[in-house]
């Protein structure tokens, strides 16, 4: 069984933190920052025996960002991030 929260803090200024369960057997799992365009701004690799990934967003500038949680190729959860400073 997998789950994840939705990114916080959000609206997040430095780092935004997700929760999750990753089910045994995952062959792959990360999560994608994307521009509102499109373009992938962070690729971050998920570590299946950890509950919670940290993402550092202090590089990137104030706005409107889309997240995509994928697992094995197939994305099973997304979302928006809003960045302040």
């Amino acid at each position: 069984q997998w789950s994840v929260s939705d990114p916080f803090p959000n609206p997040a200024r430095n780092v935004v933190t997700f929760n999750h369960t990753i089910p045994h057997g995952t062959r792959e799992a990360f999560i994608l920052i994307q521009s509102i365009t499109g373009a992938t701004l962070k690729h971050i690799a998920i570590d299946p025996i950890r509950t919670n990934t940290q993402i550092d967003i202090s590089n990137l500038k104030p706005g409107f960002y889309l997240y995509t949680f994928q697992m094995n190729g197939q994305p099973v959860a997304a979302g928006k991030i809003i960045i302040t400073h």
